[in-house]
């Protein structure tokens, strides 16, 4: 289970603004010379480039631009429940089936959790991020094996020597299950189904990809230039998506994950992308 106790800060980002892309052509011109000699043309130069113009970055150059350790716990954090994209905790603001978010940073999560019930409050606290796989920081910041953490954990005892972290249902200290990898997208709402206004107010959020969606993620931001090819993707805002909370169903019950799509090019023609 995927336990977490963030705190919430909001940031205000600076807008830009987009300005219109101007092309210029420069004519190849030709000597005729007094000789009868072979004419070579020059090649034809390079379209400058504007200054201004926005480049949008891709999807796959994200990697890691914000810091996931700094930022891991920072920013207001989007999961999928109930077929919604919403944000996490208890009386979190709901925004419906989609979210379109301009992409500041993408990175991995690994999360070490205890085997315990979703109700176990007390589990909850013992949940830690890893954002290499092998390592988390302690309450005091101190960078500490995962091995070492769940060692600390399970030898823990009281002055009277008894285990300080006991799961209620089995009365035992706490098991860990191995640490699942997550995908976080550090970004910036600009449109959702519902409740636009507040998806905005939130400024950066981090938005939580579960182990089932990491795969859709990634063919999406592979395929990036073909949906540039097809029309169906602004080459300008690249590096924004549309996703879809797909309500979801199984054995062992119900659950949410998201999908990928470009958003819709009228959406993305009324957005001015976030400066960084």
């Amino acid at each position: 289970m995927g336990l977490r106790t963030n705190k919430v800060i909001v940031p205000q980002e600076e807008m830009t603004v987009n300005q219109e892309t101007k092309t210029e052509k420069e004519e190849i011109m030709t000597e005729t010379p007094v000789e009868t000699k072979e004419v070579v043309a020059k090649p034809p130069a390079e379209v400058p480039v504007v200054a201004g113009e926005r480049v949008a970055p891709s999807l796959t150059s994200l990697e890691n631009k914000l810091n996931p350790e700094e930022f891991g716990n920072l920013f207001p954090r989007i999961v999928g429940s109930n077929g919604a994209a919403c944000v996490s905790g208890q009386g979190g603001a709901i925004f419906g089936k989609f979210i379109d978010v301009q992409v500041l940073s993408m990175s991995d999560r690994w999360m070490v959790t205890p085997i315990a019930e979703q109700k176990d409050k007390s589990a909850k606290k013992l949940c830690r991020a890893s954002y290499d796989g092998k390592n988390i920081l302690d309450r005091e910041g101190n960078s500490i094996t995962i091995e070492d953490y769940i060692k600390s954990i399970q030898s823990a005892v009281d002055s009277k020597g008894s285990p300080v972290y006991v799961n209620p249902e089995t009365r035992r200290v706490y098991d860990f299950s191995a640490p699942s990898k997550y995908r976080d997208i550090f970004g910036v709402i600009f449109n959702a189904e519902k409740d636009v206004e507040k998806a905005q107010g939130l400024g950066i959020v981090q938005i939580s990809i579960s182990p089932t969606a990491m795969k859709q993620l990634k063919a999406f931001a592979m395929q990036a230039p073909l949906f540039i090819m097809r029309g169906q993707m602004a080459k300008t805002h690249q590096d924004c998506i549309r996703i879809e909370a797909e309500p979801k169903s199984s054995d062992s019950g119900n659950y949410t994950i998201f999908d990928f799509k470009c958003v819709p090019l009228d959406v993305i023609a009324g957005y001015s992308p976030v400066s960084m």
